[in-house]
């Protein structure tokens, strides 16, 4: 009996893999040639060859997101891009870019990388790697592309997006009024969010210059606030002009937020153009759950009351890796004075908090391209 065992133990050790530890997909192998999965039975030649099939690209993550990294640290993050076709997946390059970005970018290529064209053969994977060092305290995105001979899907890409570790205010740069008759008023609603990770501190709202601009305060939001990250502040601007001339003025937030402690907002009253309005400014869905569909509309007004708005384009310049989507809207799209258009957005919830970006062109030489934030966040 003793006997019998030992070969049955002698048949399973020779049969049957050790469990990986790595995490590896069983049978996928890295590029440096050792076996981390199962080894396949030798081609005797008894079973019909499986069909060729072309090569397919995927990566394991669609987003890659840097938390509370500072200035002066770093953190690297890594992607794994298999090929699950039988045939060789080329990979001619992969480039890593930071999205609105002057000067080197603080997304670069980590350790592990390509070199060159890279032959990534059936069933197995390469890793790359991006290491974000930021340089300043602003919020960051970019993207990793990868070129590959996947003809259905020849280029990837896997976003990349980080979590302030500082306050982080955001608020629109040019608040516009069109045209308003002499004796007459105008409000606007502005608002402005922490978008940083650490509550933010805004401690005054001042206008400079001539023009006949006022801000009035909500009288649940006097100064000085703090703010929650995630959260919005809210305040009226009111513009009364007294000729018909052009009026420009500024706006100068101060707050905390170590990169913009003195934020200054462009006004712009009676402008000659066209003139464009998309509210709400940033189209925010607040938090879903995974998987979770929902819709918002953004509104397009004209705010010039005699020349005619002519959008001629309307596109999402960043949909976060497809979260982000809109109905199609036909252009050119004609807006008369005073009227609106409305655009219609969705947010599919992944796995991750998501930031995108839609942009529309049209006549306002002062304000084309337009672009419109687009945010959600995850349901904890």
């Amino acid at each position: 009996m003793m006997n019998r065992m030992l070969v049955i133990a002698a048949l399973c050790v020779g049969l049957v893999a050790c469990s990986d530890d790595s995490g590896t997909p069983s049978g996928l192998r890295d590029l440096g040639g050792e076996d981390v999965g199962v080894d396949t039975a030798p081609d005797l030649g008894t079973e019909e060859d499986l069909p060729s099939t072309p090569p397919e690209i995927s990566v394991d993550q669609e987003v890659l997101v840097f938390e509370r990294i500072e200035v002066g640290q770093s953190k690297t993050l890594s992607v794994f891009v298999t090929n699950s076709g039988t045939q060789d997946l080329v990979i001619a390059d992969a480039l890593v870019e930071e999205l609105d970005r002057q000067g080197p970018s603080e997304f670069k290529k980590g350790p592990k990388w390509i070199n060159g064209t890279t032959i990534v053969p059936a069933n197995t994977f390469v890793e790359l790697q991006v290491v974000y060092e930021p340089s300043d305290y602003s919020s960051d995105r970019g993207t990793l592309t990868i070129i590959s001979n996947d003809e259905d899907e020849p280029r990837i890409e896997v976003r990349l997006q980080t979590i302030n570790a500082y306050a982080d205010l955001e608020a629109p740069k040019l608040i516009r009024f069109g045209s308003v008759d002499v004796g007459m008023s105008e409000t606007q609603r502005i608002y402005m969010y922490n978008r940083g990770a650490v509550p933010l501190t805004l401690t005054a709202i001042e206008k400079s210059g001539l023009g006949p601009f006022a801000v009035e305060f909500i009288p649940t939001e006097l100064l000085p606030k703090v703010l929650q990250p995630n959260e919005q502040y809210g305040f009226d601007l009111i513009y009364s002009p007294d000729t018909d001339a052009v009026h420009r003025a500024t706006l100068t937030v101060t707050s905390d937020d170590p990169d913009d402690g003195a934020y200054e907002i462009a006004l712009l009253g009676n402008s000659p153009s066209a003139c464009i309005r998309p509210t709400p400014d940033v189209v925010d869905f607040g938090a879903l759950a995974p998987g979770a569909t929902a819709t918002q509309m953004l509104t397009v007004f004209n705010c010039s009351s005699v020349l005619p708005l002519e959008v001629t384009g309307v596109e999402l310049s960043d949909d976060a890796g497809g979260v982000f989507a809109i109905q199609p809207v036909q252009t050119p799209l004609m807006i008369g004075g005073f009227m609106t258009s409305v655009v219609t957005v969705t947010a599919t919830a992944g796995d991750v908090e998501a930031v995108g970006e839609l942009k529309i062109d049209s006549n306002d030489d002062q304000s084309s391209p337009t672009y419109v934030g687009l945010r959600m966040q995850i349901t904890e």
